[in-house]
């Protein structure tokens, strides 16, 4: 798992901003494709695989990035991932026209990232 200096992010939060469009989700977000980077927070606190959703869309190439994110004081968070995935029809859901690519990123208490890129078409 790649991880990132606290003072360098992963590339892919470049270029997003609080202008970027956000929306409030219950359960499983209902995705706004007409944004090409949107951030989905869920309204329930503590969420069991994520506690906000990145989307990141390329609609001419039919490209989707899905950028769970978990704030964590452990240094990884495997288990979310696995809960995330355990649930891919919901969080999929919208996309199937897309090429899906998922990279799960921890931030952790230390300041740093963590990140696990998962190829298209997943899982």
């Amino acid at each position: 798992m790649p991880s990132f200096a606290p003072s360098s992010p992963p590339e892919f939060l470049f270029g997003y901003n609080r202008a970027n469009a956000q929306f409030i989700f219950r359960d499983f977000p209902s995705y706004n494709l007409s944004h090409e980077k949107a951030l989905y927070v869920p309204r329930t606190y503590n969420v069991p695989a994520i506690d906000a959703i990145l989307l990141c869309l390329n609609n001419v190439d039919k490209k989707a990035e899905l950028i769970p994110i978990q704030i964590t004081i452990q240094k990884a968070h495997r288990i979310s991932e696995e809960q995330f995935f355990n649930n891919w029809f919901f969080w999929h859901d919208y996309l199937d026209d897309y090429d899906v690519n998922v990279t799960s990123l921890w931030i952790t208490s230390d300041g740093g990232f963590q990140a696990n890129v998962h190829g298209g078409k997943t899982p």
